[in-house]
């Protein structure tokens, strides 16, 4: 009787594990227009494409806000399970899996508007007295991160921060110059907050490069990965544009 009752009991729990729906913890951050959290919900481009991309292999998302280095380092020790916004790095190849490329990250330098001097390279940084803004983590491209390596005389000029949304107050209260930004989450800001609108935008492109979906290879097999590329594939041929295209603002690691 006993074996009888332990038998139906494994049974239910088997049943109930199978009826469980899949869930991916999520990280997100406020990103307009990426991701960004209005109405209760979070919502943006990236959004989109995520749960377009979960629902292909029937999971659904968890979000979890969290700044890009914490996130980073739980998603390679396999805590959290996909991260939007990544470039792809040899060395992330180990605990990731890419998907993508969703879109062209293009990052800009923008300053206070009493800045006159237009910054056209790394070498004008170098020469002024600007102190700007960067990102603690993120990857910006082999000459800057070469620079920042090899050169301190150019690194002096850079304060890191875990987030970018520290710049501006930073730089109303005259403690930065300006700062590195991705574009399109410029554009946003600036058409909705006029501390943005008011900042000078200079034609040094500070890197342009595609960026992915990164998923834990402990959370996703390969199969569920293939699966999500040919999802993204077809949500960008439905979307009537290729992810590697610079699209213009729809309303911004």
């Amino acid at each position: 009787m006993k074996w009888t009752v332990l038998v139906a009991l494994l049974w239910v729990t088997s049943q109930s594990w199978a009826d469980s729906p899949c869930e991916k913890t999520v990280r997100v951050v406020e990103f307009p227009p990426y991701t960004y959290f209005n109405d209760g919900e979070w919502q943006g481009l990236d959004i989109q494409r995520g749960q377009a991309l979960l629902s292909a292999i029937d999971c659904a998302a968890k979000y979890v806000e969290l700044p890009f280095g914490r996130a980073l380092a739980l998603i390679e020790a396999g805590d959290i399970d996909m991260m939007f916004t990544l470039t792809r790095l040899p060395q992330r190849e180990t605990f990731l899996s890419f998907v993508g490329p969703t879109h062209i990250e293009k990052i800009i330098l923008v300053t206070a508007p009493n800045v006159r001097k237009p910054i056209n390279s790394f070498d004008d940084i170098e020469l002024s007295d600007l102190q700007l803004g960067v990102q603690r983590g993120i990857y910006l491209g082999q000459d800057f991160a070469r620079k920042m390596t090899e050169n301190q005389a150019f690194k002096r000029h850079f304060s890191t921060f875990h987030e970018i949304d520290v710049y501006i107050d930073l730089l109303v209260r005259e403690r930065l110059d300006g700062f590195f930004i991705e574009r399109r989450y410029f554009e946003h800001m600036a058409s909705q907050d006029p501390r943005y609108d008011a900042l000078r935008r200079h034609p040094l492109i500070v890197s342009q490069t595609p960026v992915y979906l990164g998923v834990s290879k402990q959370s996703f097999t390969s199969q569920q990965v293939q699966r999500m590329q040919q999802a993204l594939d077809a949500f960008e041929h439905r979307d009537g544009g290729s992810a590697t295209k610079e699209t213009s603002v729809q309303g911004a690691q």
